[in-house]
């Protein structure tokens, strides 16, 4: 294998992906492309579906 295979080999999977969003974004930057802001948000909706049918079900075994 290239020396460059068996580098890729041995690093985390997580860091090849960092190394490549940085490119990516270091190539963006040179193109032209504006600073953004990264938000997160969180989805509120698939929390509560998962997390009222649980409280009802802690309530129903405790209870019941």
């Amino acid at each position: 294998m290239p020396s460059q295979a068996q580098d890729a080999l041995k690093q985390v999977p997580a860091e090849v992906m960092a190394r490549e969003l940085g490119r990516l974004s270091e190539e963006a930057r040179a193109s032209g492309a504006a600073d953004g802001v990264l938000s997160g948000t969180w989805a509120w909706q698939s929390l509560a579906a998962i997390l009222i049918p649980a409280a009802a079900l802690v309530l129903a075994i405790l209870f019941l």
